[in-house]
């Protein structure tokens, strides 16, 4: 697969696995919000969109928070601000 292709492809993954993990957390289905965030995470490192990564780190800890995963999602926060784990 031409580098182009692959960028453009995952690139593309990643926006849409983000939007649908959106919607399964505003939906209440928090686990598969974060099973897509996850794979969406995953698909831009693969497109290299290191800014990418960021948001959807932060996307991530966001969720924890709120439903009891306070110390899960302040790590994972710490993670995306620094950068490494």
């Amino acid at each position: 697969m031409p580098p182009s292709l692959k960028t453009r492809t995952f690139s593309a993954a990643a926006d849409r696995a983000a939007l649908a993990g959106w919607v399964s957390h505003d939906g209440g289905r928090y686990s598969t919000g974060r099973r897509y965030w996850s794979y969406s995470i995953y698909a831009a490192g693969e497109a290299g969109q290191r800014d990418r990564l960021s948001l959807l780190g932060e996307s991530e800890a966001l969720d924890a928070h709120p439903i009891g995963r306070r110390p899960a999602g302040s790590g994972l926060g710490r993670v995306v601000v620094s950068g490494r784990p």
